[in-house]
């Protein structure tokens, strides 16, 4: 995977002609040696790319962290966490694995960074 150009401001390469900014990607599913890219816009993009290397080439650019052997998160657009399932903005529901403990304690810290405090009167 390599990373677009500093002045290039499509975002990043994914495989074949495609580049995806890295802020519009909720979350990645594994398919074999293809990779299912799921955007904000309500998108799949399905590349002929594996999970890891579209990992690794988003990772410098947003809060992703890979919760499952065949999935990964967009940690900016969870809501909620509810023992090992991770409720994204979208509605949907994303099992992790059992060993991603310390994943979701940083998930958990991220949204509760999201939260915006009560402002007491």
């Amino acid at each position: 995977m390599k990373r677009c150009p500093k002045n290039n401001l499509n975002g990043v390469h994914i495989g074949g002609f495609r580049y995806v900014k890295a802020e519009d990607v909720i979350h990645l599913q594994a398919d074999i040696n293809y990779t299912n890219i799921f955007l904000c816009s309500g998108e799949k993009v399905y590349v002929a790319t594996t999970i890891k290397k579209v990992f690794d080439a988003l990772t410098p650019f947003g809060n992703f962290i890979r919760i499952h052997r065949g999935s990964a998160i967009n940690a900016n657009y969870v809501t909620q966490i509810e023992g090992n399932t991770i409720c994204l903005e979208t509605g949907e529901n994303i099992l992790a694995s059992r060993r991603q403990k310390k994943e979701l304690k940083r998930i958990k810290t991220i949204i509760s960074l999201k939260k915006p405090n009560p402002v007491a009167f």
